[in-house]
């Protein structure tokens, strides 16, 4: 009795489950190209606006402090280097430790300001907001001594006769990050160039 063995698969359909498990293969793999890690994105620097909105507005900013300062300068000398009240706000530590210095000069000489102090010609030489909120700010300024008078303790002028009525002055002016519309006066120095006061 002849024993009849299992049944070969047919050629076309052993070919067509490899197509089917080519196909299926590939698919896993374009699939799991499309799954990779996203592109990285480079952070773009955000650049924040300057705090003044053209030059004309950043030295208005500047000539009202330096306005106070000339105020807070004449209470000083009027009171004999005894009170220095006025430069609260308007100032950096640099500055008002200069001006500490001043008064007390004159109250170790015993002088103290008869007048006031005056300025004119208040004028842009450069200003860098290139670093926001940071401000730079230097100004050329004129000051008036046509009303100083400096005298003594027994009210004798001590003043130079043959002195100046005028000085070239350069003032620096800076801000803070807690604060960056107010500006202070970081330095007030004699202006070592020609002079555009006389």
């Amino acid at each position: 009795m002849d024993i009849v063995g299992e049944r070969a698969p047919a050629v076309g359909s052993v070919l067509c489950m490899r197509m089917i498990l080519l196909v299926a293969v590939a698919t896993v793999v374009l699939l799991a190209g499309c799954g990779g890690p996203p592109p990285v994105v480079e952070p773009t620097e955000t650049v924040g606006e300057p705090v003044f909105a053209s030059e004309e507005e950043a030295l208005a900013a500047a000539e009202e402090v330096f306005g106070k300062y000339v105020d807070a300068t004449d209470t000083m000398s009027l009171s004999g280097g005894e009170d220095l009240s006025g430069f609260d706000g308007l100032l950096t530590p640099n500055q008002l430790a200069d001006e500490t210095e001043q008064a007390e000069g004159l109250k170790a000489e015993g002088k103290r300001l008869i007048g006031s102090h005056g300025y004119f010609d208040f004028r842009l030489q450069q200003v860098d907001q290139s670093n926001p909120p940071e401000v730079y700010l230097q100004a050329y300024v004129c000051a008036d001594l046509t009303n100083v008078k400096y005298v003594d303790a027994q009210g004798n002028d001590t003043s130079d006769p043959d002195r100046a009525l005028s000085a070239p002055l350069e003032a620096v002016f800076v801000n803070t990050i807690e604060n960056p519309s107010t500006l202070l006066i970081e330095d007030v120095r004699q202006w070592t160039g020609e002079d555009f006061c006389s």
